[in-house]
């Protein structure tokens, strides 16, 4: 499915609960210093792959108790 197309059905319905999104489609923000920005992660598969120091930052994001989707 197109991602881009259908995140702001899925925003706007989780908007009404406090939820708020930010999309990207760069797997280069898949950082640290991004990721410390959020409270949850959702991720749409989009892509078939990840670098080590993209992996190791989602995992140290959800070693920290945040939230993945």
């Amino acid at each position: 499915h197109n991602s881009a197309q259908l995140m702001p059905l899925l925003a706007s319905q989780l908007s009404l609960e406090g939820i708020h999104f930010t999309y990207t489609d760069d797997p280069n923000d898949l950082n640290s210093d991004n990721l410390d920005k959020y409270d949850a992660l959702m991720i749409y598969a989009n892509h078939d792959s990840i670098t080590t120091s993209q992996e190791t930052a989602l995992l140290s994001f959800v070693e920290k108790g945040r939230g993945f989707i």
